[in-house]
C-alpha cells in the first residue's frame, strides 16, 4: 500500500448503480435474475429434497380450473379462477421467492466479494489460488513493475531526456510487447496488492486499477464524484452491466447451493426409508447437482464477462470525463501526465486525510474575467 493510500474494493461503489432496483424490485431485471431462480430454487427444493429429509413433499397437483357452467360472464369466470388458483399453496409459489429474491437482491454486494474471494471466512480456502495467482502476476508484470519506477525515478536523477532514461523507454516498451504476445487476454492486474484467487475478482482489479496506472487517479474515492459527471444516458448502460452482473451472480449461488445439496441427498438417498414412491431416486439427484454445478458454472462465467465489460465503460469514463472532476475542485488538467498524477495523487490524499497542504493548489485553474472582474 503507497504512502497516500488506495481505496479497496470497486464493487463498494458499484454497489449504488442498482440503488434504483432496491427502491423497486418490481422490475424486469428483478423478475428474470432474482424471481424466477428464486422461484425454480424454492419448487425444485419442495418437490425433490423435501421427502427425503423427511418434510412433506410440494404438492402442485391441486391446480385445476372449476368453471361453473350454469354461469356466464366475465366476472363469475374471474372468480371461479380466483377460487381455484388459492387452491394452491400462494405463500410458497408466490411470495416466498419474492422475498428471496429481495434477500438475494439486498445482499448482491455480499455475494460479489464472495465470488471476489474478499470475504474472511473463505480466504484460508483459497490461499492456494491467491499465491498462485500473484506468482503468476509477479512472472508476467513484475519486471514491468519495477522498471516503471525506475523510469519515474529518472527525471530527478538524469532528466527525462537522458540517455539512460531513453533506455529505459525502450525496455520498458519491449516488456510490454512481451507481455502482449504471452497474456492477449489479461486477467490479472499488474498490482500485485490488488491480485485476488478468483477470476471475477482479477476482472474488477484491472477495472480498478486502469486509471490508476494511466493518471495516479483511485478509482474507488472518486468513481462517486465521476459519475455525477457522466450524462444519464451513458450510465443506464452501465447499471445494466451492473444488473446482469449481480443477476449471473444471484443464478450462480443458487445453482451451487442446489447442487451441493442434491449431491449430499443423493448419496443418503439409499439410506433413507422414503413413503413417498414418487420422489427422485440417488442417481437423479446426483444427475442434477451435477448438471446445477454446470448452471452455475456456466452463469460464473457470464458473470466474468459481464465484469470485464463494465470495466471497459468505466475505462472509458475516466478517459473523457475526469478533467470535469478536477474542475468541480477548481483545478487544471495538466498537459502533462506526470504532473496530472502528482495532482490526483495528493487531491485524494486530501479528500482522504482533510489536511489542507495536501490540496494541489498550484494548479488551481486560472479564473475567468467574469470572476476577476466581479473580485475587483
Amino acid at each position: 500500500m503507497s504512502l497516500l493510500g488506495v481505496s479497496g474494493s470497486l464493487a463498494n461503489e458499484l454497489g449504488g448503480a442498482v440503488s434504483g432496483f432496491l427502491k423497486n424490485p418490481l422490475t424486469r431485471s428483478f423478475f428474470l435474475y432474482y424471481y424466477l431462480p428464486a422461484a425454480a430454487f424454492l419448487l425444485i427444493q419442495g418437490l425433490w429434497i423435501a421427502p427425503v429429509v423427511g418434510l412433506p413433499a410440494l404438492d402442485i397437483s391441486g391446480f385445476e380450473f372449476h368453471a361453473n357452467p350454469e354461469t356466464t360472464g366475465l366476472t363469475q369466470l374471474l372468480t371461479d379462477l380466483a377460487v381455484s388458483f388459492f387452491s394452491l399453496n400462494v405463500i410458497l409459489l408466490l411470495f416466498a421467492p419474492l422475498a428471496v429474491g429481495g434477500l438475494t437482491g439486498m445482499l448482491n454486494l455480499q455475494i460479489t466479494k464472495f465470488f471476489e474471494g474478499l470475504l474472511p471466512i473463505e480466504k484460508p480456502f483459497l490461499r492456494r489460488w491467491l499465491q498462485r495467482n500473484k506468482q503468476l502476476s509477479e512472472k508476467l508484470y513484475g519486471p514491468l513493475d519495477r522498471k516503471r519506477k525506475e523510469y519515474l525515478r529518472a527525471p530527478r536523477e538524469m532528466g527525462k531526456d537522458g540517455d539512460q532514461a531513453l533506455a529505459l523507454a525502450a525496455e520498458i516498451q519491449e516488456l510490454h510487447v512481451a507481455i502482449e504476445e504471452s497474456n492477449a487476454d489479461r486477467s490479472l492486474p499488474t498490482d500485485p496488492n490488488r491480485v485476488t484467487p478468483t477470476a471475477l475478482g482479477n476482472a474488477l482489479a484491472i477495472a480498478e486499477e486502469y486509471p490508476f496506472e494511466r493518471y495516479g487517479i483511485d478509482a474507488v474515492l472518486f468513481w462517486p464524484r465521476l459519475r455525477a459527471e457522466v450524462p444519464p444516458e451513458l450510465l443506464a448502460g452501465l447499471d445494466g452491466t451492473k444488473g446482469v452482473l449481480d443477476g449471473m451472480l444471484n443464478v450462480t449461488l443458487l445453482a451451487y447451493v442446489f447442487g451441493l445439496e442434491a449431491i449430499v441427498v443423493g448419496l443418503v438417498r439409499p439410506f433413507v426409508k422414503i413413503a413417498d414412491a414418487a420422489s427422485p431416486g440417488a442417481l437423479w439427484l446426483i444427475v442434477a447437482g451435477i448438471l446445477s454445478f454446470l448452471v452455475g458454472w456456466m452463469s460464473y462465467r457470464a458473470g466474468v464477462s459481464a465484469a470485464r465489460s463494465m470495466g471497459g465503460q468505466l475505462q472509458i469514463f475516466f478517459d473523457y470525463y475526469r478533467g470535469k472532476v478536477l474542475e468541480r475542485f477548481g483545478l487544471a488538467l495538466p498537459d502533462d501526465l506526470a504532473q496530472e498524477k502528482v495532482i490526483w495523487l495528493r487531491l485524494a490524499a486530501f479528500l482522504r486525510r482533510g489536511e489542507p497542504f495536501y490540496f494541489p493548489a498550484e494548479a488551481r485553474a486560472p479564473k475567468k474575467k467574469k470572476e476577476k472582474d466581479e473580485e475587483e
